[in-house]
């Protein structure tokens, strides 16, 4: 709508240009039913009956003066349905133009808005697999803790105490009398 609207934006301009009314109508502004071409069928209707008188009566004759008035009243209607078409394919184009404007803000705007929300929705997920793997490890533990209590339950029947259990008089290691007398020992032998 806005290129054919542009087009005969153009057309109007140049239009406005020339006053020659026949380099109007040939732009193609205007449809065959309107009342600009009645208007114009009546300023021909006049012109020839203008051609037409002026084999008969005086230039100063009223009914000449009366068609010549009429012609001009012709030409001004004419020239004002020019102007008030001209101004309506401007104003089409301009509220057109400003309609794309507007059109282009929203879109800037929805633009702006999906990129948040595709941000919103990375943060979204990265959440999701976060809480998804938080979940596994308390199903894990829980598990566990099913698992332990499961055992701390069990009670095992076939152990006995043999032999209690005592702490030693002495130390396993180091054995110093033994460490002492072969030392001692090996000291000699290398001696003799």
């Amino acid at each position: 709508q806005l290129v054919e609207a542009e087009i005969r934006y153009n057309k109007c301009q140049k239009a406005r240009k020339t006053e020659n009314w026949d380099i109007i109508f040939s732009l193609g502004l205007f449809d065959e039913k309107a009342t600009l071409y009645k208007l114009r069928d009546q300023k021909f209707e006049m012109e020839n009956r203008l051609q037409e008188y002026q084999l008969k009566y005086m230039p100063q004759h009223n009914i000449m003066i009366g068609i010549n008035q009429n012609i001009k009243n012709l030409e001004q209607k004419i020239h004002e349905e020019i102007e008030l078409i001209i101004q309506r394919q401007e104003q089409i184009y301009l509220d057109l133009q400003s309609k794309k404007t507007n059109l282009e803000k929203i879109l800037q705007e929805q633009q702006t808005k999906n990129l948040e929300l595709q941000q919103k929705y990375l943060q979204y997920d990265l959440h999701h697999r976060e809480y998804e793997a938080l979940q596994k490890t308390y199903n894990n533990f829980v598990d566990k803790m099913k698992e332990v209590d499961s055992t701390v339950n069990y009670r095992i029947d076939n152990i006995r105490l043999i032999d209690r259990a005592s702490p030693p008089s002495l130390p396993y290691k180091p054995n110093q009398l033994l460490n002492y007398l072969v030392s001692s020992a090996t000291g000699l032998i290398i001696g003799i």
